[in-house]
């Protein structure tokens, strides 16, 4: 779609206030190239100021960003996109950061400063240190261990509904198996901070997928009773809360020879189920 100085006087505001949200979900497309090429070639569109002498297409584009700015909130990939003073990361809800910053030394820290750069896991040593009051938050979110970017979402909608009410510090068991010719290996593994039973069988498949390639499998069928979470994965379309383990699984997934995802009912996943148990005691 191209613009000229009187098709943007002809569209609503409405209108454009969609076309905002197109240019902060694909910035590097024919459209946000052309306009941030134009408008906003040396800064960030989120931080585009207006002025009345520039079209009123492009003010009425921004207006609509400066609706949404009230509304986005950010994903945590790798974190480093993710100002943690000034940018909405704590919550997929509503709009929450933390107040600081707690020292002139931490005012440009992003949320990649918070992982342990081996393993991105989170570094809670650190974060005892710059927001012990947050930890509980920031450990429940799932970062990506690939590099995934961090991305910018709506808040509050029925896909990017965030809820503790299991509680911050909940645990979970993980179960796999592994299934040979030869016979079956029998994986477990317990991990904390899990904010939902979808988020436990999401960590569960990349542990599993993570197993597969030490062994050196070449070929594999992967099984699970969570029926959103495989739709998730070959669909292209997660839940907020799992963007960073889906990431990881579908980066993983690319390396095997041959690999299929497919949705099995839970009576026969007893096997896997009753290690996710065990794996509590």
């Amino acid at each position: 779609m191209c613009f000229g100085p009187r098709d943007f006087q002809n569209f609503n505001i409405s209108l454009l206030a969609k076309t905002s949200w197109r240019l902060l979900q694909n910035p590097n497309g024919l459209l946000g190239r052309v306009l941030f090429g134009k408008y906003c070639p040396d800064t960030n569109f989120l931080l585009a100021s207006s002025s009345s002498a520039m079209p009123h297409g492009w003010r009425s584009i921004l207006l609509g960003r400066d609706l949404r700015l009230k509304n986005l909130g950010w994903i945590v990939g790798d974190g480093s996109s993710i100002n943690i003073w000034n940018d909405p990361w704590l919550s997929l809800n509503v709009q929450m950061r933390p107040m600081g910053p707690s020292g002139e030394e931490h005012m440009l820290l992003t949320v990649a400063d918070l992982l342990i750069p081996e393993t991105r896991e989170w570094d809670i040593q650190r974060i005892n240190l710059i927001l012990p009051d947050y930890k509980d938050l920031i450990t429940n979110l799932k970062p990506s261990r690939t590099g995934a970017p961090d991305k910018l979402i709506w808040l509050g909608t029925k896909s990017g509904d965030y809820t503790t009410k299991s509680g911050a510090n909940n645990s979970a068991g993980l179960g796999w198996v592994i299934l040979f010719s030869s016979g079956n290996q029998s994986f477990k593994a317990k991990t904390r901070c899990v904010g939902s039973l979808l988020i436990a069988e999401s960590l569960a498949l990349r542990e599993a997928i993570i197993t597969c390639q030490n062994l050196q499998i070449k070929t594999v069928l992967f099984e699970s009773d969570a029926s959103q979470l495989v739709k998730s994965i070959t669909d292209g379309h997660c839940p907020t809360e799992l963007y960073g383990v889906v990431s990881d699984i579908l980066f993983y997934a690319s390396a095997f020879e041959f690999v299929n995802f497919s949705w099995i009912p839970r009576e026969r996943n007893v096997i896997a189920d009753r290690l996710a148990k065990d794996a509590l005691l």
